[in-house]
């Protein structure tokens, strides 16, 4: 499944509450009202919600209870990171969508006075400028995936030890910093069948380091 239909669904069920039937639909007079994501729940879903829900909340309209969003593909991240780095990095994922859209409706001829993705695109500029955060630096949650993704390769290492080889290959010229390696690894590797998060190799790897294990 490709991120623009991941994202859309998403989309859909900020702004519905719900999953749509066709998620490319998107209603023009909703779209201009999608703001950033300012919080999530913690912890697995219980037994009464959708498997692999969460819920989310977004900057506007104030005093709205958050919205229960489906994903199986976001639930794993959703989990694994820190509420305000995976907030951050949903946010960066939301924002290069809508960026998109944006673009492709001006370059079709849309004025941004007519333009419903101009409002939202300022919306999450401004989220990362308020927070102090480098929108470029941030990496997205999912990657641009074809229907036949490249396997990953699966280790069965400890993450501090997944981290001190990522680490040798900077360090080999591989790449140009250590956090291109750990985001690397990211995309392109398992643990024991699990996804890796970048952060994770990081902290795992200066714990490692505080007990004498590198």
């Amino acid at each position: 499944m490709s991120i623009t239909i991941i994202i859309s669904e998403i989309i859909q069920q900020l702004l519905k509450g719900s999953h749509s039937e066709d998620i490319f639909e998107e209603p023009d007079d909703k779209i201009v009202s999608l703001t950033p994501i300012v919080k999530v729940s913690e912890g697995e879903s219980t037994g009464q919600e959708p498997e692999n829900s969460f819920y989310a909340g977004m900057e506007l309209p104030k005093g709205v209870m958050p919205t229960l969003l489906v994903s199986e593909k976001l639930y794993p991240m959703y989990l694994e990171l820190p509420s305000d780095e995976f907030i951050s990095r949903l946010n960066k994922t939301l924002f290069d969508y809508i960026n998109e859209q944006l673009i492709k409706d001006r370059k079709r001829g849309v004025h941004d006075a007519d333009n419903i993705w101009v409002r939202p695109t300022a919306a999450f500029v401004n989220w990362f400028h308020e927070n102090g955060i480098n929108i470029d630096l941030v990496p997205i949650l999912i990657d641009n995936q074809t229907d036949d993704p490249v396997e990953k390769e699966d280790s069965n290492d400890a993450l501090w030890a997944i981290t001190d080889d990522m680490r040798q290959r900077k360090e080999d010229g591989e790449f140009k910093s250590f956090r291109e390696a750990y985001r690397w690894a990211e995309k392109h590797m398992t643990q024991n069948g699990k996804q890796i998060i970048a952060s994770k190799l990081e902290r795992a790897f200066h714990k490692a380091r505080s007990e004498g294990k590198v």
